[in-house]
């Protein structure tokens, strides 16, 4: 049974290009950011080490960042020529984007600052100019910059949020109300007139070479190349590119390089799926090589991917004697100990992790993850808190989100609200996250606040009926009943089940003397809650059998596991899981021919393959070994087709 889900290997699909583009050269468009970013999401790919033959990936991905560089220059070269010829604010202005795209900010100041004087009602010059004060760390200038800008177009609400952001990272807390009450008024004027920001799928600009995407989960460099991407998130690409290319040198997985043909057979093997050939190989290419640190991390893989959690963690252990420092084989020894439900030696493992390689974002996240299944809240917030000071390259949103769950669940509402703003920073354009953070200062009774982030989550996207139904509330708890009505109704237009909305447009209904119309709404969100109590109901009955059947199994009592995993099944019959743990306790009891009946519905339900697994054991103990063999052969299958769609998933 696995007791966490997880994957080893790493998706990188998330990683996207974010901020100014480049211009176009004459010959058409020109995107070297895009290639170095394709670059670097294939430097990550490799650098997972999942099948160990990714030292020329590595190497090529390297190259390709160098060379995506020099296109780069080239593309800004051609665009200075154009720059040239065109000695217009518009020229300037562009040139000064494609000097602050390849972080060359000193320069593009001097063209922002070259523009001005000749468009001096342009706010997009004081924005750009004030991001480029921001990446030089000139926060007093930048701030100066965006207050111009803010002044110059009133009614755009993203001016008026950044300058307020600012006003207050500076501890000017009086000139940074205004300025949200500014951002309050034109986003209150612009939903009044119809909407949000039309056309706009980011309308909070970023400067940045990735985007942070919502529901990514992080995304960390081995921590031999933190220093390397370091230099990436400080705009020093080419200084970046010579230290991955440093540490690459010491890095085991590149450092090794498969030279018997049974090393290379098995890691050919393991990468197709083809599991019994690459567990063959690599024993006997450990039998041979008994002190290569590299081919037994690569045969613990591979016996993970095998579902052979014991001998796993022994090829990991033996790894990371013979190499203290291999972060990969040490986080894996954690992630297989989990998944073999070992969580007490999991969390040694993760924990010695942390010890040896103290810069592993990975092994933290890790870790963390293991206490908040745990529900030890504090100590899981600790590890998150480590893995976002270590910076992955994607997935702050996700990381942030948890650290705020995690304070919520002490409760420690002040930390919770400052994890959600940071949430909100590094990902302005989700609009979940604002309303998310609206909601904390609105249980803190931080009305003005609230109202802002509800807002802000609505210029994001004008259908989020949570901050419809947020705003609802603030209107209602301050007296403005009228406002607190509509919000409350174009929440419901988005979303008819959504109670908050409901309550509040019947509390502002019954205020307003509309008793009536007031009561009917009170009915609605009654029959709403009581939908909701049953969902809780049965979550809390769930969890009471969740724990009957693992103290019945700990005991040993199969009668009463089974008799309470029977219970749980109508809780959620659609879950193949709930068929399957059934089946496996059958089968220790002896049960054998039911256990067959629920492993073959939790495979109508597309279980994975322990459903095979379990087939063809029961076949076995049965004897029907023609059965027996026909389900390990599926088993075998499914293995093999989950390596190679999806990795290492759990």
């Amino acid at each position: 049974m696995h007791f966490l889900k997880r994957c080893v290997g790493l998706t990188v699909a998330a990683l996207a290009v974010a901020g100014p583009q480049p211009l176009s050269s004459a010959d058409g468009p020109v995107h070297p950011k895009d290639q170095f970013v394709l670059a670097i999401r294939q430097f990550l790919e490799a650098t997972a080490g999942r099948y160990g033959d990714e030292q020329a990936a590595t190497r090529a991905a390297i190259d390709a960042m160098r060379q995506a560089l020099v296109s780069w220059d080239q593309a800004v070269l051609t665009n200075e020529v154009a720059a040239a010829g065109n000695p217009s604010p518009e020229g300037f202005w562009s040139l000064g984007l494609v000097y602050l795209d390849r972080r060359r900010v000193a320069d593009a100041l001097k063209e922002f600052d070259r523009a001005e004087p000749l468009a001096p009602d342009r706010p997009e010059i004081q924005t750009f100019r004030g991001f480029a004060y921001d990446l030089l760390g000139e926060t007093g200038q930048a701030t100066a910059s965006f207050a111009k800008a803010a002044a110059l177009n009133p009614t755009d609400p993203a001016s008026s949020y950044r300058l307020a952001q600012h006003l207050e990272q500076d501890g000017r807390s009086e000139e940074a109300e205004k300025a949200w009450q500014q951002f309050r008024d034109s986003q209150l004027r612009r939903l009044t007139q119809g909407g949000g920001p039309a056309g706009l799928n980011a309308p909070f600009i970023r400067v940045d070479l990735m985007r942070q995407a919502p529901n990514v989960a992080p995304i960390f460099p081995a921590a031999r190349y933190r220093d390397a991407f370091t230099a990436i998130r400080q705009g020093r690409y080419d200084d970046a590119v010579a230290r991955l290319k440093e540490a690459a040198e010491s890095d085991p997985l590149l450092r090794f390089e498969a030279t018997a043909a049974a090393e290379r057979e098995g890691r050919t093997a393991l990468r197709a799926g083809r599991l019994s050939d690459a567990l063959l190989q690599l024993k006997a290419a450990a039998d041979a090589s008994p002190e290569a640190a590299e081919t037994r991390r690569v045969l613990g893989m591979a016996y993970w991917a095998d579902d052979q959690y014991d001998a796993a963690a022994e090829a990991f252990a033996t790894a990371i004697r013979l190499q203290a420092d291999d972060e990969r084989a040490r986080v894996a020894l954690g992630d297989v100990l989990v998944a073999a439900g070992k969580l007490g030696a999991a969390e040694l493992a993760f924990k010695d992790a942390i010890a040896g390689v103290p810069d592993s974002g990975q092994a933290h996240y890790e870790l963390g993850r293991l206490y908040e299944f745990q529900q030890r809240w504090q100590d899981a917030v600790e590890m998150f808190e480590a893995a976002a000071a270590r910076y992955p390259v994607v997935g702050l949103d996700y990381l942030y989100q948890t650290i705020v769950r995690m304070y919520v669940s002490l409760p420690d509402f002040d930390k919770a609200i400052d994890a959600a703003r940071r949430r909100v920073t590094v990902n302005p354009n989700n609009d979940d996250a604002h309303r998310a953070l609206g909601d904390l200062l609105l249980r803190q009774g931080r009305h003005d606040e609230a109202l802002t982030e509800m807002l802000a989550a609505l210029f994001v996207n004008a259908r989020n009926a949570g901050a419809y139904s947020g705003m609802a509330q603030v209107y209602v708890r301050t007296g403005r009943f009228s406002e607190a009505v509509e919000a409350s109704r174009r929440a419901i237009d988005v979303d008819p089940g959504n109670r908050e909305a409901r309550y509040a447009l019947a509390t502002a209904l019954a205020r307003s003397g509309r008793t009536d119309e007031g009561a009917n709404e009170l009915a609605r969100f009654e029959e709403l809650q009581a939908e909701a109590n049953r969902r809780e109901q049965n979550e809390l009955e769930a969890k009471m059998l969740q724990q009957e059947i693992s103290t019945s199994l700990a005991r040993e009592d199969y009668d009463a596991a089974i008799a309470a995993l029977e219970k749980a099944i109508p809780l959620d019959p659609r879950s193949p899981s709930s068929y399957l743990n059934l089946a496996a306790v059958l089968k220790k009891s002896g049960r054998i021919r039911e256990a067959i009946e629920n492993l073959n519905k939790a495979l109508a339900l597309k279980a994975g393959p322990d459903a095979y697994r379990l087939l063809a054991e029961a076949y076995d103990t049965l004897g029907e070994s023609q059965e027996s063999q026909k389900y390990r052969r599926l088993y075998d299958q499914a293995k093999a087709e989950r390596l190679r769609s999806t990795g290492w998933t759990r």
